[in-house]
């Protein structure tokens, strides 16, 4: 990076909403945080165009009593990642490493995995079309996601509901996935949010979210 570009502005995050997978046994949904009313809202099935696909660490870090989050990365092994959170209205770094290095201690303080995946949506009851969001999953939801193929993600993705999960005593549940190929409309509309998205996560020097997503941990993984 050049001397002068250090002082560029960041671009604005152009998804305008992070959702997450409820994944507790009485659950089986998306949600989301809702910033005007503090809470956490439910959302049906939708379809989405995949536009950029991230891996990130996230979760309530028990230690200093607040979420914790990480810069997101494109390949695990070559980049490194900082784990976050706020103090006083600042960011402050808590660890810093290798994923393979680091990914069991933040185990440890309730920090996890989570795919992340910027997508524009198509069909949903709740999210206008066009909206390009940040979906999050971990665990069994990151799991059922690896089991899309490259291809699969190329057309349409939607959501389709959910199946039952056990590991041990604990019941949950996965969500699943249907790949259909995608309209001439469609794609091209979402070439243009893909400009949008790959813009962004290039104006960022460190990825690390300006705001950390609402914490939830249905399953225990």
């Amino acid at each position: 990076m050049g001397r002068k570009e250090q002082f560029k502005d960041k671009l604005p995050n152009p998804s305008e909403l992070t959702i997450e997978w409820a994944g507790g046994a009485d659950a089986g949904h998306l949600k989301a945080y809702d910033k005007d009313s503090k809470s956490k809202i439910k959302l049906g099935n939708m379809s989405f165009v995949v536009l950029k696909e991230k891996n990130c660490l996230d979760g309530f870090l028990a230690a200093k009593g607040c979420g914790a989050w990480s810069n997101e990365v494109t390949d695990l092994k070559t980049e490194p990642i900082t784990v976050m959170y706020k103090d006083d209205g600042n960011f402050k770094p808590f660890k810093t490493g290798m994923y393979a290095d680091i990914v069991e201690e933040m185990k440890s303080h309730g920090i996890k995995y989570h795919k992340v995946i910027y997508a524009m949506v198509v069909e949903s009851s709740d999210v206008k079309t066009g909206t390009i969001v940040r979906l999050m999953f971990k665990g069994a939801a990151a799991s059922s996601w690896f089991k899309l193929s490259s291809q699969d993600k190329h057309g349409l993705v939607a959501l389709t509901g959910s199946e039952d999960g056990q590991t041990g005593a604990v019941r949950y549940k996965i969500p699943t996935f249907k790949a259909s190929p995608i309209t001439e409309e469609a794609d091209k509309q979402a070439e243009e949010a893909y400009g949008k998205v790959d813009a962004y996560l290039k104006s960022r020097a460190v990825e690390v979210a300006e705001e950390p997503p609402a914490v939830d941990d249905d399953i225990p993984f």
